[in-house]
């Protein structure tokens, strides 16, 4: 079955870096973000999405595009930074 995105729009999102994916040996290939209101949003694992690995169970600010998919959303990572005063909404 073919996905469908829907087209990009810039967003600015909140929320807690977190694993989704990993190989054989335990290590991390993909990540998330789980959002203040629960939501789970994909990051595209580019530079910057990779560069987030650092920022694993923090609170983060990420600003990028968004995209819609077939049930899920994912975001490109254009900047992102350490949100420690955000911490508590969780």
């Amino acid at each position: 079955m073919k996905t469908i995105v829907q087209p990009s729009e810039p967003a600015t999102i909140y929320g807690i870096v977190i694993p989704t994916d990993w190989d054989d040996r335990g290590n991390i290939l993909k990540l998330a973000i789980v959002t203040y209101d629960e939501g789970k949003i994909f990051v595209v694992p580019n530079d910057r999405g990779t560069a987030l690995m650092t920022c694993l169970r923090k609170a983060v600010q990420v600003k990028g595009i968004m995209r819609q998919g077939n049930g899920f959303q994912e975001i490109e990572i254009h900047t992102f930074a350490v949100d420690p005063g955000q911490s508590d909404k969780f």
